[in-house]
């Protein structure tokens, strides 16, 4: 017997949150692996690499320099938002201040708060499909209304601007950019972060542009949102971090960069729900521009794992990524009277060949599947030939 039955309702807004669509796949996952089976798992969101030396030693040299256990400016410490502002300085051609950056924890908390600071009850903010997993979530937990551009892999997954148009209405307070994209490694052209600026633009909008992949780009250069143009600059919440370029997820260290008006919105919240992330891992990677080159020169390998996959993979997907570590897959065609969405095609897949993916609808497409290729290229080659094997047999 409940003895809150007579309570109040619990949060109307929590209550509408979508449960994950991966966490029977994930169960599924855990309870093989658990057995001893050889179960091969593609569906990281983080980088197999160990983090770099000199940050491994930083973490240890200042874990016992005194003060650096004590709280910290909510905001981050002033010495490593210097350090952030300068990056984007040299290799982003944006002209930040410390003021202008917030330290959070991770990237997802910088999009939580910039959501927090931009948006009312009832405004609209515009998501790009196929979409990272906590967009939709996060707009519906702060109140917003998520507006949903469906992209396809037949146009690379690039928004169709004259469909973005549409879209816009005078509730509409943000679009989400995401480029290189999560699921879909899709690269944002400039002519079209150039378009959807002209579009926030004229019509008042913010634009929160995730670019947490910055460092995982394979065919040209990467551009920030926040440099396309003078103007861009203060209508734009630029999110990053060093969660995947460091291979460092755990340490929970991410960043945002905007106008010191949305910072101080943004600190001002962050105040109040955790204070900030950790003092350490901050203290960790101050001198990371020293090391900066050296540390994205490491992670060319996974060029060469893409590279492996496309060739693998020519007969069952044409797309190929051009940033971040994900193919996203169009397994649409292998779909029948057992396998009749994206979670039936993983479940099966990993019953019948131990291979675990994610599937498309946790991202807003049921008709694809998420694979990574952040694991060893041994983990790759035999993950791919599992996943061959199992299409041929449909």
């Amino acid at each position: 017997m409940s003895y809150t039955s007579n309570f109040k309702p619990f949060n109307s807004k929590v209550l509408s949150i979508e449960p994950s669509a991966t966490l029977k796949v994930n169960a599924k996952t855990k309870e093989l692996k658990s057995k001893g089976l050889d179960v091969i798992n593609m569906t990281a969101g983080e980088s197999d690499l160990l983090p770099p030396q000199w940050l491994v030693e930083n973490l240890k040299l200042y874990s016992s320099k005194p003060g650096v256990n004590l709280y910290k400016p909510t905001a981050g410490i002033p010495e490593l938002r210097e350090e952030i502002a300068k990056k984007y300085q040299k290799y982003n051609g944006v002209n930040y201040s410390k003021d202008e950056v917030i330290i959070t924890i991770g990237g997802k908390h910088a999009i939580y708060l910039a959501l927090a600071s931009l948006c009312n009850d009832g405004d609209e903010v515009i998501i790009i499909s196929p979409y990272w997993v906590s967009y939709l979530e996060q707009v519906k937990i702060v109140g917003a209304k998520p507006v949903v551009l469906e992209t396809d892999s037949r146009d690379g997954f690039i928004p169709d601007i004259s469909k973005l148009k549409e879209l816009v209405s005078v509730r509409t307070k943000a679009i989400i950019v995401n480029s290189p994209n999560n699921p879909t490694g899709a690269v944002y052209p400039v002519e079209v972060l150039k378009a959807i600026f002209e579009i926030a633009y004229t019509n008042g909008v913010y634009v929160i542009s995730d670019e947490i992949y910055e460092s995982f780009v394979y065919e040209g250069d990467f551009v920030s949102f926040a440099s396309i143009d003078e103007k861009a600059k203060d209508m734009t919440i630029v999110i990053n971090g060093f969660s995947k370029s460091h291979s460092v997820t755990g340490w929970r260290i991410g960043y945002a960069c905007a106008s010191s008006e949305i910072i101080k919105l943004m600190d001002s919240i962050q105040s109040h729900i955790s204070s900030g992330t950790s003092s350490l891992v901050q203290y960790a990677f101050l001198g990371f521009l020293d090391h900066y080159e050296e540390d994205i020169k490491s992670l060319y390998v996974f060029r060469e794992r893409r590279d492996y996959i496309a060739n693998e993979l020519k007969d069952i997907c044409s797309y190929v990524p051009k940033g971040a570590f994900y193919y996203f897959i169009d397994v649409s065609r292998f779909y029948n009277d057992k396998i009749r969405n994206s979670v039936d095609f993983c479940e099966e897949l990993l019953d019948k060949k131990l291979l675990s993916l994610v599937p498309g609808v946790a991202f807003g497409d049921d008709r694809y599947v998420r694979l990574s290729f952040a694991c060893s290229m041994e983990n790759i080659k035999e993950g791919i030939k599992r996943f061959k094997e199992f299409c041929e047999s449909l």
